[in-house]
């Protein structure tokens, strides 16, 4: 079994001279690249389109997250990078497509920051013991890198005290803090461990994300599942936005993401769908049906396929008479 290694006890003052969280500006980030240790960037290709190419022409020492075998070279273009920035912080805009000035407004930040002097390799090998979790009972991929991911997870894990094993890699060395940006423009939540006990050596059990952990991403991916379906509806309707106005469009849509949950329906061409109708209805579109068929559709004991099927089909013999449900 494999046990963390016996060390003192060890109340980090740290490179931030922060709290155990607190925010950090990116207009801050040049001069703490200037203290000892150094920023570590961990991004999402996935996120950002030709990542590893700017990587290549960027010259910067990077490491995928992802093992080397054929299967983990086919996700290349979707895998996290850590990419050390070496003091460098302009890099930072480049590898995101933006200007290289970081007092100028950032791109969007697909990653996290690490702030160690731990070398890549070092942060390679601590960081992908929490690539795969264990949920429910379940084996799954922890995208911890994504930042609404990241915050709900640290949150939740703010009083716990074991979580100083994400800042305290078993082989030595200290992350002293991870950097999160927090949707706020310009601004980064910065987590350390707080106190890292004493003791004898204690067993590394299989990474685990506990009830509390699970509550909190899921609530997070909810509401960025909800965030991108107004924007998407925003983006295809902009005739409905300008008739119904703003605040109830939003009111609609996020209304519709919240009702097609309670009917099992959750997949996001599906939710886009019946946003779809029920803004056309401005309401509940299943209410424009004199006969109810549509209700009972929607609350009867079938698979979502089926259900949305069933749907389609049910409106495809309203919308001759019923235009405010369009077929498609």
């Amino acid at each position: 079994m494999d046990v963390v290694p016996e060390r003192p006890e060890v109340v980090k003052a740290g490179l931030l001279s922060i709290a155990d969280t607190d925010i950090v500006t990116f207009g801050e980030l040049p001069g703490l690249a200037g203290r000892p240790g150094s920023i570590t960037a961990l991004l999402d290709a996935a996120r950002l389109p030709g990542l590893p190419a700017r990587i290549k022409a960027s010259g910067a020492a990077a490491l995928s997250l992802f093992d080397g075998s054929k299967a983990a070279q086919k996700l290349r273009d979707v895998a996290p990078y850590l990419v050390s920035l070496n003091g460098e912080l302009s890099q930072l805009q480049a590898l995101l497509g933006g200007p290289d000035d970081l007092t100028a407004k950032p791109r969007v930040l697909h990653g996290i920051l690490l702030l160690s002097s731990l070398g890549l390799n070092p942060l390679r090998r601590h960081f992908r013991r929490f690539l795969h979790a264990e949920a429910e009972g379940r084996p799954c991929l922890f995208r911890f890198w994504d930042p609404p991911a990241a915050i709900a997870y640290f949150d939740a894990i703010a009083r716990a005290e074991d979580r100083w094993h994400w800042f305290s890699p078993r082989e030595g060395g200290l992350i002293d803090a991870i950097l999160v940006p927090d949707g706020v423009p310009d601004r980064l939540r910065a987590y350390r461990a707080g106190p890292i006990p004493a003791g004898p050596a204690r067993p590394i059990r299989p990474f685990r994300l506990g009830t509390d952990e699970l509550a909190a991403l899921k609530a997070t991916r909810s509401q960025v599942g909800e965030d991108q379906l107004v924007a998407q509806m925003n983006a295809a309707f902009p005739q409905l936005v300008t008739q119904i106005g703003a605040e109830d469009f939003d009111r609609i849509v996020r209304k519709t993401a919240l009702r097609c949950a309670g009917f099992g329906i959750s997949q996001h061409a599906h939710l886009f769908r019946i946003a779809a109708w029920d803004l056309h209805a401005r309401g509940r579109f299943e209410d424009v049906d004199p006969g109810h068929e549509l209700a009972r559709i929607l609350a009867a004991d079938l698979n979502e396929v089926e259900k949305m099927r069933g749907l389609a089909a049910r409106i495809a013999t309203l919308a001759p008479a019923n235009s405010q449900l369009p077929i498609d």
